[in-house]
């Protein structure tokens, strides 16, 4: 890797934020009952927080459901499994710990090159 590589790749990093909706830590698994109460309780918070963010794009990782919800989206065709509302690209795909790294990321990738003059 180039040092031009690695410079892109921080300043990406530097652009990028990260919410978890599971608010509850220490196990390896989830209970969607506790991740909706979060976020129906927490919405305005949340909004705010993305507000603030103010990202450009948004990858949904295994939450498409609740990503609807919260930002008031179209429900889509589960194969387009993106959405560009309000000048943000939504994206959805597969939680890292559920799926197959290199089969996930190459699908991410995939999705990426469809919609990325959008953004």
């Amino acid at each position: 890797m180039t040092n031009a590589d690695y410079q892109k790749i921080c300043d990406a990093l530097r652009q990028t934020a990260v919410m978890n909706l599971k608010k509850i830590t220490g196990r390896s698994w989830s209970d969607l009952d506790e991740i909706n109460e979060t976020a129906h309780r927490d919405k305005e918070f949340i909004l705010r927080e993305v507000d603030i963010i103010d990202p450009q794009v948004i990858v949904a990782c295994g939450m498409w459901g609740h990503l609807v919800w919260l930002f008031d989206l179209d429900d889509l065709p589960k194969q387009d499994k993106f959405s560009y509302t309000r000048g943000r690209l939504y994206l959805s795909t597969r939680h890292p710990v559920r799926a197959d790294n290199q089969k996930t990321y190459n699908q991410l990738k995939e999705l990426w090159l469809k919609v990325k003059d959008q953004v």
